[in-house]
């Protein structure tokens, strides 16, 4: 640990991130020993392959790679790594959709589709209820995808669409401190 930050700094890096396993006392200690400051706490999270829970209320614009990413772009703030733009710019098989709700709600999600298995998703509220909108994005994608194994990570264990993953079935398979080291960019 001392020479990969010895490597950072001497590269001019002035901010480190990194994820530890909840309850690592060990490797979380070393982290913390070494300067890194815990930040928040993430999920990782599992829907096994099956309908929806609830019949989606409206319709859903689905989107290709390009335009998926051009709504990563309107984010602020700095995302786990896992989910950053640069990231999901680097992979394959990212698609989106945008769902607008009778109430006036609206919202996003980016995720990455593959053969067998869905994740690394990135959902967005743009009005209305964060849960309601959660609802409607997650159910329009198992409705679509519902023979597919869902496996997503780094869900914000504050994040205000929690609520709509388990209603929609997924299940906690475990947590990560996500923790910073140096002033983020």
């Amino acid at each position: 640990m001392a020479a990969l930050l010895g490597a950072a700094e001497r590269k001019g890096i002035p901010f480190t991130m990194l994820e530890v396993i909840k309850n690592n006392v060990p490797a979380h200690n070393l982290f913390l020993k070494f300067g890194f400051r815990e930040v928040n706490e993430l999920m990782v999270m599992r829907r096994p392959p099956g309908p929806p829970r609830a019949y989606p209320a409206s319709k859903a614009a689905w989107l290709n790679r390009a335009d998926a990413l051009a709504l990563l772009e309107t984010r602020s703030g700095l995302a786990p790594w896992t989910n950053q733009t640069e990231s999901l710019t680097n992979a394959s098989d990212i698609y989106g959709l945008t769902v607008a709700l009778p109430d006036g709600g609206a919202g996003w999600l980016v995720f990455q589709r593959q053969r067998f298995v869905m994740g690394r998703f990135v959902m967005r509220t743009e009005r209305g209820d964060p849960a309601a909108v959660g609802r409607e994005l997650l159910a329009q994608l198992h409705h679509r995808y519902f023979d597919l194994d869902t496996h997503t990570e780094n869900i914000s264990a504050a994040d205000p669409h929690l609520p709509a993953f388990y209603e929609a079935g997924y299940i906690e398979e475990f947590r990560r401190i996500e923790m910073y080291r140096g002033e983020k960019p």
